[in-house]
């Protein structure tokens, strides 16, 4: 079983107060290490404790952005970075604890025992052709058979390792992924738009929104500036220098006409904290974003009309001229 990465999960070290103990990455046996640490005794209680989801949930989020930066180069294939990992936690040689955790921020109570489960939940379930359509698959399986179809193509792909998530280039009118009683679809539309977002949902899982509305994007300059002697003798010499400029980009976005149901889950999206920007006119280029949208308001078309969302999104990272 996997348990959600928001449910505390706290392993009893014994009463030795700050006791040693090493987290590994069990899951392919390499006996990776994600985290050395020591335990102490909290006033009030006999036994040192260490809560080890807030440990697994920072590394389960470094895998996941490494899975969506990879997803921006031309393949189909797996990424190999699974949805859910094994843990074990070791005091010395000996092993104390094994654990199974997958990145769920769902706060519903509940582990994953099937052995074949989709993460995704797209808001529209729309992609551009040329896009890569993601399959988030939490799997307990040793091997899985994922069939691939797009278009008048498709296939089925076997991979010894699972879970993971698969991203699949979009062809035709319509792609669907499935692997056992797990599927998702999508509707494949022209390329005419120029922006999308990927973004990990609250599942855990991956998922892609087009945006179908209008966008604006800007460019804010903080510059930095000194003044020197100079000379009237001719046009290059100044007496005010611009030696630096700090460059926030932005963006507006608009989502396009949503259905009620589509708008119910803008949650996964605007409570994320993994963004990516595609720029579908820059060969699907993917750049890390933060959402600055300070809530998620719950529309409905009875008494809000047509829905749209706006989205503000700004680079997550620094742009430097001098």
């Amino acid at each position: 079983m996997a348990t959600p990465i928001w449910k505390d999960y706290a392993v009893d070290l014994g009463t030795t107060d700050g006791q040693a103990f090493t987290i590994y990455d069990a899951s392919d046996n390499t006996g990776n290490v994600i985290y050395k640490g020591k335990a102490y005794i909290k006033p009030g209680e006999t036994n040192a404790t260490v809560r080890v989801n807030d440990i697994c949930a920072d590394y389960l989020k470094q895998l996941i952005t490494a899975d969506l930066s990879a997803s921006s180069a031309v393949y189909t294939g797996d990424t190999d970075v699974p949805a859910t990992r094994a843990f074990s936690l070791y005091v010395g040689t000996t092993r104390i604890a094994n654990w199974v955790m997958y990145l769920n921020w769902e706060y519903k109570d509940g582990n994953i025992d099937k052995l074949n489960k989709t993460a995704n939940d797209p808001i529209t379930g729309r992609i551009q052709t040329g896009m890569k359509g993601p399959f988030s698959l939490l799997s307990m399986a040793t091997s899985v058979y994922v069939t691939y179809s797009a278009g008048t193509g498709g296939g089925v792909f076997s991979y010894g390792r699972a879970p993971f998530n698969l991203f699949y280039r979009a062809s035709g009118s319509r792609l669907t992924l499935s692997a056992s009683n797990a599927s998702v679809a999508y509707q494949v539309i022209p390329k005419c738009h120029r922006y999308a977002l990927y973004y990990v949902n609250e599942l855990g899982g991956v998922d892609v929104l087009v945006i179908e509305g209008k966008w604006t994007m800007k460019d804010s300059y903080k510059r930095d500036t000194f003044k020197q002697t100079y000379g009237n003798g001719g046009t290059i010499y100044r007496g005010e220098v611009d030696y630096h400029n700090d460059i926030t980009r932005t963006w507006e976005l608009h989502t396009g006409w949503l259905t009620d149901a589509e708008a119910g889950r803008m949650r996964h999206l605007l409570g994320s904290t993994l963004v990516f920007l595609c720029d579908c006119d820059d060969d699907y280029a993917l750049h890390p974003v933060i959402i600055t949208n300070a809530d998620c308001p719950y529309k409905h078309r009875r008494w809000d009309g047509m829905i749209e969302y706006g989205i503000n999104v700004e680079l997550a990272r620094d742009i430097t001229r001098r």
